[in-house]
């Protein structure tokens, strides 16, 4: 209770961690325990910037909750940063629309001694001998992607639409990070007006949230 990074525990998050992938960030790594395997959507794999040569295609099919088989577009390994830990990670991709830019499964979760955590908004795992502390995306969701229905158990609503998108936020060497935020803001803003609808957010006097198209 101590390491939680809510003070209220009547609350319905999931858990999302800030993971980055190919020098690319992106803040809705969803934790699953749930989950047997680690996905990551086919949105997310374009926005990395991964080479398709490096996508082993392989039509598995995963079974959903609803026992329904999906089949994958195959899957690749990359290299995983979520907090201080770091390792090659093999995700099966998907083409679907979905609120994540990750899922971190078992897989992950057990590699990494992780014990997370959606009561108290963090998760605890071991690197070495050491014990050690990831807590969740403060804010996951923009003003832009509040109609994701999971948005509606977040309080915080992030200002950076780079940074919450699926396309991920360049992690530019000194000196190129303006030029380089510059042009994503630009292309994020270009996807957001062609493809997505506008939603306000709207917090009324007494505490309740409206959400307006």
């Amino acid at each position: 209770k101590k390491d939680s990074q809510v003070s209220n525990f009547s609350h319905n998050k999931p858990l999302y961690v800030e993971a980055v992938v190919n020098e690319l960030k992106f803040k809705r790594a969803l934790v699953d325990n749930g989950s047997s395997v680690n996905i990551m959507p086919w949105q997310t794999f374009k926005a990395a910037d991964i080479p398709e040569n490096r996508l082993i295609t392989q039509a598995t099919p995963l079974v959903t909750f609803a026992s329904n088989a999906y089949a994958t577009k195959g899957h690749v390994n990359v290299d995983l940063q979520v907090g201080p830990l770091r390792a090659p990670t093999k995700f099966y991709v998907i083409e679907a629309d979905v609120s994540y830019h990750l899922l971190l499964g078992r897989p992950w979760i057990h590699h990494n001694y992780a014990i997370p955590s959606t009561l108290h908004q963090c998760l605890k795992a071991v690197k070495g001998k050491k014990e050690i502390l990831i807590p969740a995306t403060k804010a996951p969701f923009s003003q832009e992607e509040v109609h994701w229905i999971e948005a509606v158990f977040f309080d915080e609503v992030a200002n950076d639409v780079n940074e919450t998108r699926p396309c991920g936020v360049s992690l530019a060497p000194p000196g190129d990070e303006e030029r380089s935020l510059s042009a994503s803001s630009q292309n994020e803003t270009n996807l957001i007006e062609k493809d997505e609808p506008t939603v306000k957010r709207i917090r009324l006097s007494d505490g309740r949230i409206l959400y307006e198209l």
